[in-house]
């Protein structure tokens, strides 16, 4: 059954990694990552006002031309040598001139400033603000969308006047608050409380007047993705920086540096600060107004729901450290549903929610004007089972997520020794396949052992747990029966290197086996095109005719029988394989189906391969997207449903390829 050996990193496992909702409890510490972002501390700001003026008698254009000249001489003053500001009425910008996240905001206002899609690395500040008027009153919103970290200012700011001829000033004084300093975080090599950040312009003139001792500032990590470069082009991918905030990690400064650095405390509800995923490049922060006043708190479960009346909840807050004692003054009183905190505090809230005995958990947040901020809704999970099984989750995630590391090591064993033993480097495949089969078998060592602690826990009785390691354990069986094959070709090359009298002939015979080895799995694969080129080295290396005649009998298979299969061909090989953000995912889903729906009615064994192999492909960028994204943050989980929705589909589409795969080369 051929169809058994096509690759499949399993849709089942990306789904079970999905329905974790995992919280990082309660240490404040910062996992290692190379720093590779350049800090740019000589590099001046670049800030465009963006003016949507709403439609009114008032905004005539002499109005609108003198508001913009007044907001350019206000905001002018307010960076000096750090840089420049440029004001722009958004209804002069061209159509076609306008970025994406522009254009959003046109439509769809404010709130498309806090999108996902909109978190790509830009380098420029974008400040957006709309002047709009009602019954004698003009009315100013601005909130800023920042390209240094792919965050936005935390809250809509708003200013009213009823003098037209002083609105322009009022506007550049709230935009001048708004402006934040950017820096990039040091990551050290060991667990800290504090970190080293270097600020964006913090060599330049008149620098330090925009950062002072007790600043926060908000956190966002920095990831490596691959985007289309232009819908054009859709086939053509380019390496870009996305930011991903980090809900509940946050900086305060606490000692500011002549070359443009700072000492920052490292707040955060996380185990650890900052994620470990390996497209992770860096770390970002930005500064962000904070202000001292009174903190108003609601807290629900993760459904959203308040807690139960008798509840023993308690809510404790200190301004620069977590309370570890119920002291009075720190305490939150709750007042109609609401818990207020008894005294000011000064930029930054800690806040520690604790249920019965349990641990508390940790929600470190700047600390706004309750007049902008509003209530700050926190989520707590009030069943301390539920903390138990998260930790659980949290755990089996992770050895999941080994299990499919260790399957992309063995991949990338085997492609790597097909290269070199081809290329004619036998003595390298050698030393490269001994090597490497040691450490799979240590790989594999290890999960083994760490399952062993996993079904220690009580947790793993529940049929989900059950189910999870039911599946990770059926990857690892399949890892390790394809390994004997693995260790056979390196067992033949170790027979084979010194005890040969024609070197050259044997090289040869030996790439010819490698090559039908390659072109096997291939089209097992369904990579047909790849397996095309690869008989073509194959008869260059042996001149037979026989591998033409093979070849050829494959290329009849794979033609196209109309225009609209080689549409549905051309889609599985081009664009479906070229994307990667979900929105993309989603958006050509149908498509996808469609062309899987193509393919089934006419019998096409090698696409529908091809097809199987496309969806394992997809299926590591959908884990990769699923590490990109915080179950605690609100921002992220329509995302996460989202997956969870699109893997669901994707995994039925799999299913019934298999499944016709195994009709068209098992009949009956």
């Amino acid at each position: 059954m051929l169809v058994d050996r096509v690759p499949r990193w399993g849709f089942v496992m990306v789904r079970l990694l999905l329905f974790t909702a995992f919280i990082g409890l309660t240490a404040s510490r910062i996992s290692a990552a190379p720093p590779v972002l350049d800090p740019q501390l000589n590099t001046p700001y670049r800030r465009q006002i963006l003016v949507q003026f709403v439609p009114h008698p008032l905004f005539a254009q002499p109005y609108r031309s003198q508001f913009l000249l007044e907001l350019q001489a206000t905001l002018a003053p307010t960076l000096g040598e750090l840089g420049t500001a440029v004001v722009l009425d958004l209804a002069d910008v061209p159509v076609g001139a306008r970025t994406g996240l522009t254009q959003a905001f046109i439509d769809g206002g404010f709130p498309a400033l806090e999108l996902p899609k909109f978190r790509e690395l830009t380098g420029t500040t974008t400040d957006y603000l709309r002047v709009s008027t009602t019954q004698g009153t003009i009315r100013l919103e601005s909130r800023r969308h920042d390209g240094d970290t792919g965050l936005c200012t935390p809250f809509l700011r708003t200013k009213e006047t009823r003098d037209p001829q002083t609105a322009s000033r009022l506007a550049g004084l709230m935009l001048a608050r708004d402006f934040g300093p950017t820096a990039t975080v040091e990551m050290p090599d060991r667990e800290t409380d504090t970190v080293k950040v270097r600020f964006r312009g913090g060599r330049l003139p008149g620098f330090d007047r925009f950062i002072h001792v007790d600043d926060v500032l908000v956190v966002s990590e920095i990831f490596e993705q691959k985007k289309a470069d232009s819908p054009a082009r859709a086939t053509q991918a380019v390496t870009v920086m996305a930011a991903r905030p980090r809900e509940y990690t946050i900086l305060r400064i606490e000692a500011v540096n002549a070359d443009g650095s700072a000492r920052c405390r490292l707040l955060t509800g996380y185990n650890s600060a900052f994620s470990t995923a390996k497209n992770l490049v860096g770390i970002r922060a930005m500064k962000v107004p904070t202000t001292q006043a009174v903190l108003t708190v609601k807290i629900v479960d993760t459904n959203g729901k308040p807690p139960n009346a008798g509840a023993p909840l308690q809510i404790q807050a200190g301004e620069i450290d977590f309370p570890t004692r119920a002291e009075g003054r720190d305490r939150l009183e709750l007042r109609d549903g609401l818990y207020r905190t008894q005294r000011t505090l000064r930029n930054t809230a800690c806040i520690t929610v604790t249920l019965g005995s349990a641990d508390g958990r940790r929600f470190p947040i700047p600390v706004y004007d309750n007049a902008a901020r509003g209530v700050v809704t926190l989520r707590f999970p009030f069943d301390a089972k539920l903390i138990a099984k998260a930790e659980t989750e949290a755990k089996l995630d992770q050895w999941l997520g080994r299990v499919l590391g260790i399957q992309e090591t063995q991949q990338s064993l085997s492609k790597e020794l097909t290269r070199l033993i081809i290329a004619g480097k036998n003595p390298q495949a050698l030393e490269r396949g001994v090597g490497g089969m040691t450490a799979l078998e240590s790989l594999d060592a290890a999960l083994t052992a760490e399952l062993a602690e996993l079904r220690k826990l009580p947790e793993v009785a529940d049929a989900d747990f059950a189910a999870r390691i039911a599946t990770g354990e059926s990857r690892m069986k399949l890892l390790r029966d394809a390994r004997p094959t693995l260790q056979q070709r390196v067992e033949d090359l170790r027979k084979s290197i010194g005890k040969i009298d024609d070197p050259a002939q044997f090289e040869k015979a030996f790439a010819a086996k490698e090559l039908n080895n390659r072109i096997r799995t291939l089209l097992e694969a369904g990579e047909v095109p790849e397996a095309l080129d690869t008989f073509d080295q194959l008869y260059d290396l042996v001149k037979l005719e026989s591998v033409k005649e093979q070849k050829a009998k494959i290329d009849a298979e794979w033609a196209t029988k109309n225009d609209e299969h080689a549409k549905a061909r051309k889609f599985l090989l081009g664009r479906w394989r070229e994307l990667t953000e979900l929105a993309d995912f989603n958006a050509n889903l149908d498509k996808l189906q469609d062309a899987a729906k193509l393919m089934t009615e006419i019998n096409d064994r090698l696409g529908l391969r091809n097809l199987v192999t496309a969806l394992d492909q997809t299926a590591a960028k959908l884990k990769d997207i699923l590490d990109r994204l915080d179950p605690a943050s609100e921002g992220d989980r329509a995302s996460l449903e989202q997956l969870r929705t699109l893997s669901q589909a994707l995994g039925k589409l799999e299913a019934d390829a298999r499944a016709t795969i195994k009709t068209l080369e098992n009949p009956r």
